[in-house]
């Protein structure tokens, strides 16, 4: 009775260490998306594989699960799986198909490697593409060097360049610095001429004296009208910077395409000098005296406003005129 029951511990031994004692990986990469758990004909979805896909296009994609015993039993996708197995290691994953290592699906015996390298997809072109709010960046060429059997390579001398995205205005070169929001519509001029007059509701319009009459419209236009086929936009939009400071982004477009930016700085009504970077060389009126902006470059130029109310030991008096300062 001990012979038997030793003879039997002996034949179920080898089955426990071949189910335990091998650790196997699938070597495939998969074109543009992972297989999924059902593509393996598990019931359990939490086995998932885990897989990682490299930025080529399309993707490339490589299970990283290692599998506990033996190598994935089934697969319905339309390619053979490949799958190496070392023995002495232990896996994360067991998809509870049973069986031993060498008898996997595409199963492979001990020993890693490969038969070629992955593919050198590190290189590929793109076309304008999101760099941040305001910036697009473009690849193209390059030459992919250093793929083996782990990597698909890096790309080197790859051309890129930079620009602004549509609604920025400028030129960056390298796609973080150099573009500014448009402000379009917001003050847009009429480029087109018209025959013997100006459309409807167009308040300032010069026509030559020829026949036909050659007309243009001059005003500025908040939003551009239904009837211009012709524009800029991007005119006189100030903004305060600070205390005593105004800045324009002269965002200028050209049937909403950029075509320049600039900035200027003047100092804010109630203050009076020139400034040059927004943030220095204005100074406060005297009081309670104010200023115009676009002429208020020095101290004449404030003043203090008609109908004012002051008072002093001599009684009650009022301005009946702006009263300027002087030097």
């Amino acid at each position: 009775m001990k012979k038997v029951f030793y003879l039997l511990f002996l034949i179920m031994l080898p089955r426990i260490a071949d189910a335990t004692d091998y650790a196997c990986r699938i070597t495939n990469f998969f074109e543009a998306e992972c297989p999924t758990a059902r593509d393996f004909g598990w019931s359990n979805t939490a086995n998932n594989p885990k897989c990682i896909c490299n930025s080529a296009i399309p993707p490339l994609c490589t299970i990283t699960d290692i599998y506990d015993g033996h190598c994935p039993r089934n697969y319905y996708g339309s390619e053979e799986i490949q799958c190496n197995c070392v023995s002495g290691q232990r896996g994360n994953v067991n998809p509870n198909t049973g069986g031993r290592p060498e008898t996997g699906s595409g199963g492979g015996g001990g020993g890693g490697g490969c038969d070629e390298p992955l593919p050198c997809t590190a290189c590929y072109d793109t076309g304008w593409e999101s760099n941040g709010t305001g910036y697009q960046v473009k690849k193209t060429g390059g030459t992919c060097v250093d793929n083996s059997c782990t990597s698909y390579g890096k790309c080197i001398d790859q051309t890129i360049e930079y620009r602004c995205a549509p609604g920025y205005c400028g030129t960056s070169t390298d796609g973080k610095t150099g573009c500014i929001k448009t402000t379009i519509p917001t003050g847009c001029r009429v480029l087109d001429t018209f025959q013997f007059e100006c459309p409807a509701g167009v308040e300032n319009c010069l026509c030559t004296n020829s026949i036909p009459k050659i007309c243009r419209a001059l005003d500025i236009f908040d939003t551009p009208p239904s009837w211009a086929t012709n524009y800029i936009c991007g005119y006189n939009v100030w903004t305060a910077t600070g205390t005593g400071y105004e800045q324009q982004i002269e965002t200028t477009t050209e049937n909403e395409t950029c075509i320049s930016v600039n900035k200027t700085y003047r100092c804010a009504a109630g203050y009076y000098g020139t400034t040059t970077n927004g943030t220095s060389g204005c100074t406060k009126c005297p009081t309670p005296g104010t200023s115009n902006t676009g002429t208020n470059t020095s101290m004449t130029q404030c003043y203090i406003p008609a109908d004012t109310e002051m008072s002093d030991s001599s009684g009650t008096y009022i301005y009946t005129k702006n009263c300027y300062y002087s030097n």
